[in-house]
């Protein structure tokens, strides 16, 4: 298949007038590993986008759609891309047990080719004879086994030594995404259609999420003028999975910045200083990511932390349906302690301290004056 051609699959479905359209709470069936094989190029990719071996023991679950991917931001440059024909499920995150352990969690893109749609009253997609001699309902290609998409999960360079790079979906965005500039209105109005975004919250987004970011660079640029270049301070590991934190001020998180607005390389991003002052439960410590622009993996300096619901929700990336998790420092984050609930003797000597109540074994018992 030549580069950046459509699948015969897809494109035999465009000739009969069926173009795939899954929507935002559509439920579809994760296609089996034979059947993905079989879509994929000599790279391990369907329009370029890699079929990962984390993904196959996804296959023959049932998912939702939660977002169409339209589009994908990418961090390393500030762009964002148009994506075609591909869905985000549920909450289905790569583990990156087949890409060094990686602990990114990134959300998983998925063709629409390697899924089937569960719909009452609405019919599957079409499924062609490939004319090959191959079983009806299997689509194309020269993949055989698995080993096919290990092999291509890594690659080493060498430039004055041995240099392990890693190739996934997250690297591989501006191969199968196309850029889409930001006045392009149609990107809006699919986001719309595909239920990914409702219009009162697209037109909030637009009016107010870029004069968010305006403000807080701008803001953020003349503090940062401000302060000496100097090592950025930190904390010492102190929260765990299922700890309660309250994340600080922005004042409070400023200090701890550098002149680029990191602490020890990690950005503060826009989208974080919304989330000041708010309470979330850590999920877990993560200690090393692969970098999506150089492909290598990177080690974290004392971990950071990921926290449940605190993602990047898009409105400041043209409404980028990623979902990526937000990576915190301990040192912006502050304990919130349980309050252990009062005894009826605690609260009876505040109230009533000449007759305190006691708990005993049996019962309430009172104490007389």
């Amino acid at each position: 298949m030549a580069d950046g051609a459509p699948s015969p699959f897809m494109a035999e479905n465009q000739h009969k007038g069926i173009a795939p359209s899954l929507r935002v709470g559509d439920l579809v069936q994760v296609r089996s590993a034979e059947e993905i094989l079989l879509t994929l190029d000599e790279r391990g990719a369907l329009d370029r986008l890699p079929f990962m071996p984390e993904m196959l023991r996804f296959c023959g679950q049932r998912f939702t759609v939660i977002k169409r991917a339209n589009k994908a931001c990418t961090p390393s440059d500030g762009t964002v891309r148009q994506v075609q024909n591909a869905v985000h499920l549920d909450d289905v995150r790569c583990d990156g047990s087949a890409h060094g352990g990686c602990e990114a969690s990134c959300l998983l893109y998925w063709k629409e080719e390697w899924l089937k749609p569960v719909h009452q009253g609405r019919a599957n997609f079409a499924v062609r004879d490939s004319g090959n001699g191959k079983a009806p309902g299997v689509l194309f290609g020269p993949w055989n086994s698995v080993d096919d998409l290990l092999r291509n999960t890594t690659q080493t360079a060498i430039a004055g030594g041995s240099v392990e790079k890693f190739h996934c979906q997250a690297t591989a965005i501006p191969e199968f995404g196309k850029p889409l500039p930001p006045w392009d209105v149609r990107q809006y109005v699919r986001d719309v259609k595909s239920g990914n975004v409702k219009l009162p919250e697209m037109l909030r987004g637009l009016l107010a999420g870029s004069a968010r970011k305006l403000r807080f660079v701008f803001s953020a640029k003349q503090n940062m003028k401000m302060l000496p270049v100097m090592r950025t301070p930190f904390s010492s590991p102190e929260f765990g999975p299922g700890d309660t934190v309250e994340i600080r001020s922005m004042e409070q998180i400023e200090a701890t910045l550098d002149q680029r607005g990191r602490n020890r390389g990690l950005s503060f991003t826009p989208e974080m200083k919304e989330m000041c002052g708010r309470r979330f439960r850590v999920v877990r410590r993560i200690h090393k990511i692969i970098d999506e622009h150089t492909g290598r993996m990177v080690r974290l300096a004392g971990g950071c932390l990921i926290l449940e619901g605190a993602i990047c929700r898009g409105d400041l990336h043209r409404f980028c349906p990623r979902m990526a998790h937000l990576y915190w420092r301990d040192i912006w984050l502050e304990g919130v302690r349980a309050r252990t609930p009062a005894t009826v003797t605690q609260i009876s000597t505040v109230l009533a301290p000449r007759a305190a109540t006691a708990v005993s074994a049996t019962g309430i018992t009172q104490s007389g004056s």
